[in-house]
């Protein structure tokens, strides 16, 4: 079966080679107990003021696969609000979404707004358009499903960090060409966001505490599969790759100056900001991808958490997206 996210022969389902998927499945088998943990936990629980619930989904999109989504939302609201789909970063080989708790407790103490983050498929499992497939389901899932969200139709809004905010990224370019979903704003933080980095990294780049030249290429080739290295990637994988940023709704970054994708991530918010989209960023002097996780104390880090709210403050009381009529 096709994928509404095939765009020629970059798309081959024969998945990454065998030794990539050695050596990534030695990376998440820490993670195995987290994940069996997360699934034990009970469906619904509240804790410190927010409530937490398990829901899956099946779409003919994802050809079968369940998608595990994690939904956070304040334990007492008056008022509908706006609806995040956040998407966890981990290189699209790692992670789960309860990784990402202190974005969720930030966010809901910010607005009272409901967080969906999915379990979209790793690609130790599966790789490119997998990912994409699921959160486009879920996208789609959330826009039916505001009423049991208590969420706003309007407010849809869409957010990752690393991996998660290169998917972010993809997903918010496929609801525009696809016209089902109408995004009001997203935040795509430090976004793993060019499958051929390698081109233009300075020294300080190639080797940071948190990313080394060889992981990137470990987790684009698991992602990209036997496509890894080609010209024929899609912007849906890939979206330094996209041409046309027009209509794509207002964002929201942060990087540092040492981020190995920091010419990518500069490119596409100048490219945004040039095309006339609301858009703003912010650069943190000597801080490396995912500074704000590992060092969250640190000046920067907190000033970063400061910018971020403030801009989904802003979003939550100025950017509305109304939905159309376009079936799936």
């Amino acid at each position: 079966m096709a994928s509404i996210f095939d765009h020629g022969p970059h798309t081959s389902r024969q998945g990454p080679n065998k030794l990539y998927q050695r050596l990534a499945l030695r990376f998440t088998a820490d993670f195995s107990r987290l994940t069996t943990q997360v699934f034990k936990v009970s469906k619904f629980i509240t804790t410190e003021g927010i409530n937490y619930r398990q829901v899956l989904i099946s779409s003919p999109l994802t050809k079968g696969r369940w998608i595990r989504l994690a939904i956070y939302e304040p334990a007492q609201r008056k008022n509908k609000g706006p609806v995040l789909l956040w998407l966890h970063g981990g290189g699209y080989s790692l992670g789960v979404p309860e990784q990402d708790l202190r974005f969720v407790k930030q966010f809901i103490a910010a607005r009272d707004c409901t967080i969906v983050a999915p379990a979209y498929t790793l690609s130790t499992k599966e790789g490119y358009p997998a990912a994409i497939e699921d959160a486009y389901a879920t996208l789609l899932w959330i826009k039916h499903q505001t009423d049991y969200l208590n969420a706003r139709s309007d407010q849809i809004m869409v957010g990752g960090n690393s991996a998660g905010g290169s998917l972010a990224l993809a997903l918010v370019i496929a609801a525009r060409d696809l016209g089902q979903v109408k995004i009001a704003f997203q935040m795509p933080l430090y976004p793993m966001i060019d499958d051929q980095m390698l081109r233009a990294l300075t020294p300080m780049r190639q080797r940071t505490p948190t990313w080394m030249i060889k992981v990137s290429q470990l987790v684009w080739a698991l992602y990209l599969g036997e496509a890894y290295g080609s010209q024929t990637i899609s912007y849906y994988a890939s979206p330094i790759r996209l041409d046309d940023y027009h209509n794509l709704p207002p964002t929201y970054t942060y990087l540092g100056t040492i981020e190995p994708f920091y010419d990518g991530i500069i490119s596409f918010m100048e490219r945004l900001i040039a095309t006339g989209v609301p858009a703003d960023y912010d650069v943190y002097p000597w801080c490396f991808h995912g500074f704000d996780i590992l060092w969250p104390s640190s000046p920067q880090s907190q000033k970063a958490a400061k910018r971020l709210l403030n801009h989904f403050i802003y979003a939550c009381d100025h950017y509305y997206a109304p939905q159309g009529d376009k079936e799936e």
